[in-house]
């Protein structure tokens, strides 16, 4: 695993007790998500509450890129005690090695949560030499509710199945995931080859 680049600039996530793309007008998040196909890091900047801006870093098939990044969140439903959302994604970008190829970021996702249920699907498509789309699909819920200022704790299933060349690669792994305040971590393992690690702090 090679160093990857980190990238600073401004957006991207929580609404409540959930992690999203987008979050409050001038809002600011930093995150990081390592997992066996993919590392990155990522700052956004939330120009609007539908539309967040900034900088990633990311790792891919043993080369590092640098892009720009919009996130844009096209429609929300919010009814008694559950919300749903849908994002779209954008990004451009360039190798951080010598040969300075070029990478576009094309992206999807939707959620619907309770406070006691979480769901999610996203779709990732890299479009570089060798191109990657990364689908993921999560089942969640939380054992016990909590307070504002709580700490909030999931169990979530996570399917994923990576498609590069033809050939698809699936995964079934578990993942724990804890939010306090401003900082969320999860943390996956299907005690085999597969791995996630995610950090988020917003502002």
């Amino acid at each position: 695993m090679r160093v990857l680049i980190a990238v600073f600039i401004l957006a991207f996530i929580y609404n409540g007790i959930f992690a999203h793309p987008v979050i409050w007008k001038d809002g600011i998040v930093i995150s990081s998500r390592l997992t066996e196909s993919i590392k990155e890091f990522k700052t956004h900047y939330s120009i609007t509450n539908k539309w967040s801006f900034g900088l990633h870093g990311i790792e891919l098939n043993d080369m590092s890129y640098g892009m720009v990044q919009s996130n844009y969140l096209f429609k929300r439903w919010n009814g008694e005690g559950s919300q749903g959302n849908v994002y779209l994604f954008s990004g451009l970008g360039t190798a951080l090695e010598n040969d300075k190829s070029m990478i576009t970021h094309l992206g999807f996702q939707a959620d619907w949560e309770t406070r006691t249920i979480y769901t999610h699907l996203s779709i990732d498509s890299y479009f570089e030499e060798d191109p990657i789309h990364l689908i993921s699909t999560r089942l969640g819920f939380a054992p016990y509710l909590v307070e504002f200022d709580g700490l909030s704790s999931w169990i979530i299933l996570q399917l994923d199945d990576k498609v590069q060349s033809s050939n698809h690669q699936v995964s079934l792994m578990p993942v724990l995931r804890f939010f306090k305040d401003n900082i969320l971590l999860e943390l996956g393992s299907n005690l085999s080859n597969k791995y996630l690690t995610t950090i988020m702090i917003h502002f």
